[in-house]
């Protein structure tokens, strides 16, 4: 019986099941090959997350979206970290300061990608440096963080900050006249 049901379509052109050329498929070398293949697979496409289609699309888009304006700085914040790669892409091909905000690690000391196969720490340690290379600051929410990545990256460690969750003191003011338009622009 079919997957739905109904008979199975024979295709003339293939080797029988019984035929040396093809394994059959409840064999438990080919489950295991099947499943190794399946989960590298995955693996490949998550590195670094599910977003890079995304991450390339909103890097374009934000090139596209800041010809003929003034932009001075670009902001990101990760994880997910395709778009901490992305916005560091824009920043790059628009020649302007990058601030780079890890709310988590994406490599540093390992904890980014705990579980992960040497190809995504790779991956991800090349990314990271990337970033952190091309970034005018980096901060982090946590001084643990910050340590790791100053430890990982001393070259860097001028530019690393910590920047704690939360607000300290009273509300301002309200503004009555900011003299000045402020654009922001989010992709």
């Amino acid at each position: 019986k079919g997957l739905l049901g109904g008979e199975r379509a024979v295709d003339a052109s293939l080797p029988a099941a019984s035929s040396p050329a093809v394994a059959p498929p409840n064999r438990p070398g080919v489950r295991l090959w099947s499943r190794v293949l399946r989960d590298h697979l995955f693996a490949i496409l998550n590195l670094i997350d599910a977003f890079k289609r995304w991450g390339l699309r909103a890097a374009s888009a934000t090139v596209s979206a800041a010809h003929g304006r003034d932009v001075r700085l670009i902001v990101t914040s990760g994880p997910q970290f395709s778009g901490v790669i992305a916005a560091t892409r824009a920043a790059q091909r628009l020649r302007v300061p990058l601030i780079a905000d890890f709310r988590d690690p994406l490599a540093a000391g390992g904890r980014g990608v705990v579980n992960a196969g040497p190809l995504a720490r790779t991956v991800a340690r090349f990314f990271e440096r990337r970033v952190i290379r091309h970034a005018a600051a980096i901060t982090t929410a946590s001084p643990g963080l910050a340590g790791a990545l100053r430890e990982q990256y001393p070259e860097a460690a001028h530019k690393i900050h910590t920047v704690f969750n939360g607000f300290d003191g009273e509300p301002a003011a309200r503004l009555t006249h900011t003299g000045h338009r402020l654009n922001i622009l989010f992709a």
